[in-house]
């Protein structure tokens, strides 16, 4: 069974909807199913992280507002989850919410530094 882990790569021809209940390999199916599954789902919070970066870069038009980036996102950041949830992209919003984080900490780490520097 975990030699059929192995086997299976990104550019495989695996297609989950060809599993049927009457296979004699369903289980082993399941299995190349479930990891395809979780190949996907780390795709789409890949592609929420890269979602967000791009709208950040929606703050050129207000450049001030890099300074404040953790806080202003928020302005951008909580529409798209709520479309991303809506449209049943559960990894998008996950990776929207992950990048909002990393973002939101880094700013306040730099801000942090900025402000204690004696």
């Amino acid at each position: 069974m975990s030699d059929d882990r192995d086997k299976i790569t990104e550019d495989s021809s695996y297609d989950p909807q060809s599993v049927q209940p009457g296979d004699q390999n369903n289980s082993n199916r399941n299995e190349l199913h479930d990891l395809y599954e979780k190949q996907q789902h780390g795709k789409e919070v890949l592609k929420g992280v890269l979602l967000l970066g791009l709208l950040h870069l929606l703050l050129v038009v207000f450049p001030f507002a890099y300074f404040a980036i953790g806080i202003a996102q928020l302005i951008y950041l909580i529409p798209a989850v709520v479309i991303a949830l809506v449209k049943k992209r559960v990894g998008i919003a996950q990776g929207l919410i992950l990048g909002g984080v990393i973002t939101f900490l880094l700013n306040a780490a730099c801000f942090g530094l900025v402000l204690f520097k004696a």
